[in-house]
C-alpha cells in the first residue's frame, strides 16, 4: 500500500465502495427471488392443507356412520374439484397406482393409469409424485407442463401430500415461469439505481481526488525548487484553511529557514578557505627553513662519515643540529661511541684468544698421545672378545642341538600317550557295545519267557477244543520248545559278554595304567626340555650379549681411532685460530680510537674539561687489557 500514490488509494477507495454497492445489489435480489418462490410453495402448502382438511371431514363422516366410503369419497372430490385460486390453480388426486382420481381442468385423464406420462424432459410426473408422498408424506417437485396461452411448456411446480386412510395423493400446482420475468423485473430497477449512484459517486470522486491531489502536486513542485536551492521560488496554496494551506506554510517556513543555515555555510566556508590559505604560507616557510636545516645535518653527518669511512671513529659532531635533527647527532655519537667500546672489548677478547689458543694447542698434544694409547688397548681388548664370542657361540649350538633333541622325545612321549588315551577310548567302546549287547539278550529272553507263555496257553486252548486242536496244540508245543532254546541261548550269550566284559575292564586298566606312566614320562621330558631350553636361552643371551660388548668395543676402537684425528685437526685448528687472532688485533689497530670515556655534548662535563689529547694508541689500550 505504501508503493501507492494518494490518487491510486483514493481511486481504490471508490472501487471498493462500488463493490459493495454492487455486492449488497446482489444479494438483494438473490433474496428477492428467494422470498418469491417460498410465497409461492407457502401458497401451495396452504391450499393443500384446506383439501385435506376437506377430505378428512368426509372421512369423519364415513367413520360417524353418517356416510359410506364411496359417497363421503364423492363428495369429497366433488368439493375439491370445485376449490380454484390464482389465475389458474386448482387441485387434482390420484391414487397410490398412479390413476387419477379427479382432475378438474382435463376431466378426460379420470380413471386413467398415468405412470407412463412424462413431461418433455422425460420426467415420469405421476411417478415422482408417488415417490414423494410415500417417502416424505408431502413435497414439492418441479416439472414442466404446458400453460394455457403458450405453445411450450414451461416450468411448474407441484405439491402433494399424502392422505393415508384412502390412499390418496392431494397435489396443487403453480406455474413459476413469471418469478424469472420479476426477478430481472427488479434486477433491471436496481441495476438502473446502481449505475445512477456509481456515476454520482465516481464524479464526486473525481472532484475530490483532483481537489487533493492537485495542490499536493503544486507543492511537490515548490518542494523540488527548493530542493535545487531555489530560494525565492513561491510557494503556493498558503492562504487555504485545511491540510494543504497548512502543509504549505509549513514549507514556507522551512524554505526560510534552509536558506539561513545555507547562508550560514557559505560564510563558514568563505572562512575557512582564507585559514587555509594562511596555514599554507606558514607551511611553505616551515619547509623552507626546513630544507635549510636539512643540508646543513647533511653536511656534518657527510663529513663524520667520511671520518668513519677512513677507520677514524674519535671525532664526535658536537656542534648541536637545528631543530628536529638534534636526535640524529645524538645517536651519531652515541652509535660512535658504542662502536669504540665494542672495537675495545674485541681488543681485550683477541688477547685472550691468543692465550687460549696456546694453552689448546699444548692440551691437543697430550690428547693425541693419550688417544693413541688408548687405542692400543682397545684393540686388544676387542681381539679377546672375538676369541670369547667364539666359545659361547659353540656352547650355545650345542645347547640348542640338544634342545631339539628334548623336543623330538617329548613329540613321541606326547604321541604315544594319545595312542593309548585312543586304546583306553576304543575299550570304554567296547565296554559300552557289551552293556547294549545284555540290553538286547535282556529283551530276547522276556521275549522268549513271553512267547513260552503264548505257547501254554494256546496249548490249554487247543486242548480244550479237542480233536479240532490238535493241530494248533503240536504248533503250540514247537514254538514253546523253540522259546526255551531261545532263553538257553540267550544266557549262554550273556555268560560269554560277561566274561569278555570282564577282560576288556581289566585291558582298559592295564592300558589306563600305562598312559598314566607315558604321562609322567612325557611330563620329565616337558621339565628336562624347560631346562634345556632356559640354557639354550641364556647360551644364546650371552652369545649376543658378547656380540654386543665386541660390537661396542670396536665402535669405541673406530671412534677412538677418530677422536686422535679429530685431535689433530683441533691441534692445526688451534694454531691457524692463534694466527687469525693476531691478523685480527693488527686490523682492530687500523682504527683511531678516543681515549674519553664520556661524549663531548654541549653544556657537559666532558666539553668543559679542556683540550686534552683526543686519541690514544691502541697498543696501549691492548696491553691494559
Amino acid at each position: 500500500m505504501s508503493r501507492l500514490g494518494i490518487a491510486a488509494r483514493l481511486y481504490l477507495l471508490v472501487a471498493l465502495s462500488l463493490f459493495v454497492v454492487c455486492a449488497a445489489m446482489l444479494l438483494s435480489l438473490q433474496t428477492s427471488s428467494k422470498q418469491l418462490t417460498e410465497e409461492r410453495m407457502m401458497l401451495l402448502q396452504t391450499v393443500d392443507e384446506v383439501a385435506l382438511s376437506i377430505i378428512a371431514h368426509q372421512q369423519a363422516q364415513e367413520q360417524s356412520g353418517a356416510l359410506s366410503r364411496v359417497e363421503a369419497q364423492r363428495v369429497a372430490l366433488s368439493e375439491l374439484k370445485a376449490i380454484r385460486y390464482g389465475e389458474n390453480g386448482y387441485v387434482w388426486v390420484n391414487d397410490l397406482d398412479r390413476r387419477m382420481l379427479m382432475h378438474p381442468v382435463k376431466p378426460e385423464l379420470d380413471g386413467q393409469d398415468l405412470s407412463g406420462m412424462e413431461d418433455s424432459s422425460g420426467q415420469a410426473i405421476f411417478v415422482e409424485f408417488v415417490k414423494v408422498a410415500r417417502a416424505k408424506k408431502s413435497g414439492f417437485v418441479e416439472y414442466l407442463w404446458p400453460k394455457p396461452g403458450v405453445s411450450e411448456p414451461v416450468a411448474k411446480l407441484s405439491h402433494v401430500t399424502l392422505f393415508e386412510p384412502w390412499g390418496w395423493v392431494v397435489g396443487n400446482g403453480v406455474y413459476i415461469d413469471d418469478l424469472d420475468g420479476k426477478f430481472w423485473q427488479h434486477a433491471r430497477a436496481g441495476l438502473s439505481i446502481a449505475i445512477v449512484g456509481a456515476i454520482f459517486l465516481f464524479v464526486a470522486a473525481l472532484s475530490i481526488v483532483l481537489s487533493i491531489t492537485k495542490p499536493v502536486t503544486r507543492l511537490k513542485a515548490a518542494m523540488g525548487r527548493i530542493a535545487e536551492e531555489d530560494f525565492a521560488a513561491e510557494v503556493p496554496d498558503t492562504s487555504r484553511r485545511d491540510e494543504v494551506g497548512a502543509m504549505a506554510r509549513t514549507l514556507v517556513t522551512l524554505r526560510d529557514s534552509v536558506n539561513e543555515r545555507v547562508q550560514t555555510r557559505l560564510a563558514d566556508t568563505e572562512e575557512q578557505r582564507r585559514l587555509l590559505d594562511q596555514e599554507k604560507a606558514h607551511a611553505e616557510q616551515l619547509r623552507a627553513a626546513h630544507a635549510d636545516n636539512l643540508n646543513v645535518v647533511v653536511a656534518e653527518l657527510g663529513a663524520g662519515l667520511a671520518r668513519l669511512s677512513e677507520c677514524n671513529i674519535r671525532m664526535t659532531i658536537d656542534e648541536p643540529f637545528p631543530g628536529d635533527f638534534e636526535q640524529l647527532r645524538r645517536d651519531f655519537n652515541n652509535s660512535i661511541a658504542t662502536f669504540q667500546a665494542t672495537l675495545v672489548e674485541v681488543l681485550q677478547q683477541t688477547a685472550a684468544l691468543q692465550e687460549n689458543g696456546q694453552e689448546m694447542r699444548h692440551a691437543a698434544d697430550n690428547l693425541s698421545k693419550r688417544t693413541e694409547q688408548q687405542a692400543a688397548a682397545l684393540e686388544q681388548t676387542s681381539a679377546a672378545l672375538v676369541e670369547v664370542a667364539a666359545t659361547v657361540n659353540a656352547s650355545a649350538e650345542r645347547a640348542q642341538h640338544t634342545r631339539e633333541l628334548v623336543r623330538e622325545a617329548r613329540s613321541s612321549a606326547l604321541r604315544s600317550g594319545e595312542v593309548v588315551r585312543d586304546a583306553v577310548d576304543a575299550m570304554h567302546r567296547i565296554e559300552t557295545a557289551s552293556n547294549e549287547i545284555n540290553q538286547i539278550i535282556d529283551v530276547i529272553d522276556e521275549i522268549a519267557f513271553q512267547t513260552n507263555l503264548l505257547a501254554l496257553n494256546a496249548g490249554i486252548e487247543a486242548a480244550r477244543a479237542g480233536d479240532a486242536g490238535k493241530g494248533f496244540a503240536v504248533v503250540a508245543q514247537e514254538v514253546r520248545e523253540l522259546a526255551q532254546r531261545s532263553a538257553r541261548a540267550a544266557k549262554e550269550i550273556q555268560g560269554l559278554i560277561a566274561n569278555s566284559a570282564a577282560e576288556v575292564s581289566k585291558g582298559v586298566q592295564l592300558v589306563g595304567d600305562t598312559g598314566k606312566a607315558l604321562d609322567r614320562i612325557g611330563n620329565f621330558v616337558s621339565e628336562i626340555d624347560v631346562n634345556m631350553d632356559s640354557i639354550a636361552t641364556a647360551a644364546t643371551e650371552q652369545s649376543a650379549g658378547l656380540h654386543q660388548i665386541s660390537a661396542a668395543v670396536s665402535s669405541i676402537d673406530e671412534m677412538t681411532q677418530q677422536n686422535a684425528a679429530m685431535v689433530e685437526e683441533t691441534t692445526a685448528i688451534s694454531h691457524t685460530l692463534a694466527e687469525e687472532a693476531s691478523l685480527l688485533g693488527s686490523l682492530v689497530n687500523r682504527f683511531k680510537l678516543n681515549r674519553r670515556s664520556a661524549l663531548r655534548e654541549p653544556g657537559s662535563m666532558a666539553l668543559q674539561g679542556g683540550s686534552r689529547p683526543r686519541t690514544v694508541d691502541v697498543n696501549q689500550l691492548s696491553n691494559a687489557a
